[in-house]
């Protein structure tokens, strides 16, 4: 019964305007099975910074704006 928790980045969506909508689960989890999960998002428009940004994340932005 060893209780996890992840924080991942699930969502990632580019908008119509350019703008890119990153979505962050933290799920916690007792023997891989999710008992809790809560969200964070947050926005990122062109020419933004990327440096602590998921790797995932710039490689869309990239090439979204690329």
């Amino acid at each position: 019964m060893a209780l996890v928790k992840e924080v991942v980045i699930d969502k990632i969506e580019v908008l119509e305007s350019g703008s890119i909508q990153v979505r962050q689960a933290t799920r916690v989890l007792e023997d891989d099975v999710v008992l809790s999960t809560s969200y964070h998002r947050h926005v990122l428009e062109k020419n933004a910074d990327l440096s602590a940004e998921d790797p995932k994340v710039v490689a869309i932005a990239n090439a979204a704006w690329g």
